[in-house]
């Protein structure tokens, strides 16, 4: 079996990492990710699809701080 069958690439939509593309796993059961920051507020920047399972762009979803992990 492929290990990279169960992935898409989805594009990032606004906070710190705008643009950028990331494979996701299609069936995870927690549809979001949430990427560390090093910058201004520094923590994890946090990615998700919208309502209707998202069409390959997932959008910023807000700053999880360092001091929440």
């Amino acid at each position: 079996m492929d290990p990279g069958a169960g992935d898409i690439t989805v594009t990032l939509y606004g906070g710190p990492y705008d643009g950028l593309e990331v494979k996701v796993e299609r069936d995870d059961p927690e549809p979001w990710i949430a990427i560390i920051t090093d910058g201004a507020p520094a923590g994890r920047a946090v990615y998700a699809p919208d309502d209707d399972g998202g069409d390959g762009v997932w959008h910023y979803r807000g700053q999880v701080p360092w001091e929440w992990l």
